[in-house]
């Protein structure tokens, strides 16, 4: 039975479009005025829908329109003769902008060989051929309706794709809502009244001829519905004018002149003295394109209900109970959706996901926020559900509200007394050090042997005398270059280790550095100490199981994924991990600002892992999206998002003391000790040495620096040495 019903319905729908009335119309100037829009807004494919012989006037148009503009591409569909063409116009509209399409049915015209690569066309047709098109449809009432839904809903598939979708109820306002439309007329009235879905995103512009301008005039008008079950909202957008010399043309159409146009009284809000000086402005001017943002003219929702998904994120979301089952949406996201509430004219009602999650995919389902989109159990989420690829698969996003940084936060580090003095520098600079305090003795001890004027030295003489210079102590023969440009070479280093070195030390000593085990998560693989722990079902777990990049890579395949504890419910349950083990937890930057700032025992790593935008999404393909995204571009310019963030942004807290301190005696100990050591040891070496002298060397040795003393001292009356006895001769 249901199948004899359907083609009873196809039969039905063909003798429809066979019996409808041949009303021709006539639209003084149609060509100018095709050419003047098309131009305007540089389309490079025009498609004509026409029914039969309901449109001579647009198929002469047409015509006229392939010699005019070779460079566009003119297309005729007629559906009386191609009633397949309903398909070609859904596989059109339906594909933005720069996808490729081929045209199956014949008829179009100047097609150039590079129509594929820059797609940008429109749709023109007329009211006549949209009400037949819908009227075919509807010939057999109410039945008819009702088994159009039946098939519509038990066969979607072959409904929307094969032989039957010719059978669903066809609307100009969704077919519109990727490519746009013009439809020419003298009154929408009747095409409005049949029932015409035009949803918030559809673009649709009706250019109606004016009978108050004796049809020189071609209104333009655009309509939408915030819903399918609220009422049109019809504003006028434009207008052009028929030019002086085609103005004879509007005299030839007197049986259009008792149409009705295409606003009426209630419609229309102004006074007469208001009509009258728009109709004064518009004769100065020739015509009036409305641009192409269509959501800056979406301004009324009608009071629309809106159901809205939450979940609190400080601060851009900061939720309270309201003690009617809903939830009040606080932070500046909550103030910025209740001022666009305002400015729209809707209502609203919130609640939180039922898991009290963002939203991954898991096990074939999608889980929290994003889970209840796709089941239509919201319109939309006011939280900071951040942008990812695979969410963007099944929902929309608005622009972002904000930006989200995930942090690594690990336990702070506690203050080492021993190492107080020797942190200042790193490994490699105290390397350096090193190496020039024994190279640069070794080096003059060296050249001091082999100048004439400087006077020889043992390596120990040579120790203490360069030793003693970098503590700007003792003194340096300069009686040559050689020595000059060393003793430069040693104060000027010296002096520049010794004031970076003190700096740090008197810093260090006033604020304690804080010494963590690693600072970014190379660091976190190479010590293979700490787990790395991340919240179920945000964002970040999808990222990091995505990511390219090789380290984060590693990190989730070694380190997240070889403990299932490693995931956690609740950002709470992740600090406290992170505290009581060596755990690293992975969270965004302002909500542990928020939340946990003034927690001194957590210690927030310099890296930032992750760096996103978040804001509002809807579901998938609902026309809200692009009303909400113009408002937050709107409240994004006017400031009032920056302005509301700071408000609920708090000031992060220091975990260090304002005041003063004097120094205990934990900060010194290293020093302390050291000196300690000193004084022990110098007895016991100067013990080492007196026992070295009495039992191991008896005999004194004249050296070779205090013979050139001598002699210096002498004159030219030269000493000579006998080595290696203690024996010598005076001349």
């Amino acid at each position: 039975m249901m199948w004899m019903g359907v083609y009873v319905l196809v039969w039905a729908a063909r003798m429809g479009v066979q019996g409808v009335d041949h009303k021709v119309e006539c639209y003084p100037g149609l060509l100018h005025f095709l050419l003047d829009y098309i131009d305007h807004y540089t389309y490079s494919e025009v498609h004509l829908v026409f029914q039969g012989r309901d449109d001579l006037e647009l198929m002469r148009a047409g015509r006229q329109l392939i010699l005019r503009r070779q460079a566009v591409t003119i297309n005729f569909l007629d559906l009386n003769t191609h009633p397949e063409g309903l398909q070609t116009i859904a596989a059109s509209t339906r594909s933005p902008p720069g996808s490729r399409v081929s045209y199956s049915v014949p008829g179009a015209y100047n097609k150039p060989p590079y129509f594929q690569l820059y797609r940008k066309p429109i749709f023109i047709t007329s009211v006549l051929s949209t009400r037949a098109l819908r009227r075919s449809f509807n010939v057999c009432g109410k039945y008819a309706e009702f088994m159009f839904a039946f098939v519509t809903h038990a066969l979607r598939k072959q409904v929307s794709e094969g032989p039957w979708a010719s059978l669903t109820l066809w609307s100009v306002g969704e077919e519109a809502r990727v490519s746009p439309w013009v439809i020419i007329g003298i009154s929408s009235d009747l095409l409005i009244r049949e029932g015409h879905y035009f949803p918030l995103d559809n673009m649709v512009t009706l250019a109606l001829w004016d009978r108050s301008w004796s049809l020189r005039q071609v209104a333009l008008w655009e309509v939408y519905q915030a819903a399918r079950n609220l009422t049109h909202r019809i504003s006028k957008v434009g207008f052009w004018t028929l030019p002086p010399n085609l103005a004879q043309d509007a005299e030839t159409c007197p049986a259009a002149m008792n149409v009705s146009s295409g606003y009426n009284e209630s419609q229309e809000k102004g006074t007469r003295r208001e009509k009258e000086e728009e109709k004064e402005e518009e004769e100065q001017e020739t015509q009036s394109f409305p641009n192409a943002n269509i959501a800056s003219r979406r301004m009324d929702l009608t009071g629309l209900h809106i159901r809205c998904l939450t979940l609190s994120w400080q601060p851009f979301a900061d939720n309270v109970p309201d003690g009617k089952g809903g939830i009040t949406i606080g932070g500046f996201m909550g103030e910025s959706f209740h001022l666009m509430s305002t400015v729209l004219n809707f209502t609203y009602e919130c609640h939180n996901a039922p898991d009290r999650q963002f939203g991954n995919y898991e096990n074939g389902s999608w889980t929290g926020l994003v889970g209840e989109l796709v089941a239509d159990q919201g319109d939309v989420s006011i939280t900071a559900l951040d942008y990812t690829y695979q969410r963007s698969s099944v929902v929309d996003f608005t622009f972002p509200s904000g930006n989200i940084e995930y942090s690594l936060v690990v336990k702070r580090p506690e203050a080492d007394p021993w190492s107080n003095f020797t942190r200042q520098l790193q490994a490699n600079t105290w390397l350096a050090c090193l190496a020039f305090f024994l190279i640069a003795p070794l080096l003059y001890h060296i050249l001091a042997s082999y100048s004439r004027s400087v006077p020889p030295s043992s390596l120990q003489d040579s120790l203490f005398t360069v030793h003693t210079l970098m503590l700007n102590q003792g003194s340096l023969s300069t009686e040559n270059v050689f020595s000059r440009i060393f003793l430069i070479t040693v104060v000027l280093t010296t002096w520049l280790t010794i004031t970076f070195y003190t700096s740090v030390l008197i810093s260090s000593l006033t604020v304690p550095l804080i010494t963590p085990p690693f600072t970014d998560t190379a660091g976190i693989l190479k010590a293979g100490t700490h787990n790395l722990g991340l919240q179920r079902g945000n964002s970040e777990v999808e990222r990091l199981r995505t990511s390219k990049d090789p380290i984060l890579h590693k990190i989730w395949t070694d380190i997240v994924l070889r403990d299932p504890k490693n995931f956690v419910a609740t950002p709470e349950e992740g600090l406290q991990k992170a505290l009581r083990e060596p755990y690293v937890f992975m969270i965004e930057e302002n909500f542990l600002m928020f939340n946990y700032g003034s927690n001194c025992s957590l210690y927030r790593l310099r890296e930032k892992v992750f760096k996103f935008g978040a804001g509002m999404a809807t579901q998938k393909n609902s026309p809200l999206q692009m009303v909400l995204n113009h408002q937050v571009l709107i409240q994004h310019v006017a400031g009032i998002l920056d302005r509301s963030e700071k408000k609920y942004r708090l000031p992060p807290p220091l975990c260090e003391s304002d005041t003063v301190e004097a120094l205990g005696l934990t900060p010194l100990i290293t020093p302390f000790i050291l000196l300690l050591v000193s004084v022990f040891l110098a007895p016991l070496l100067l013990l080492v040495e007196t026992l070295y002298y009495k039992f191991f060397r008896k005999r004194t040795k004249i050296g070779r620096s205090s013979v050139w003393k001598l002699n210096k001292h002498m004159g030219s009356q030269p000493i000579v040495v006998n080595e290696p006895g203690m024996n010598y001769q005076q001349n």
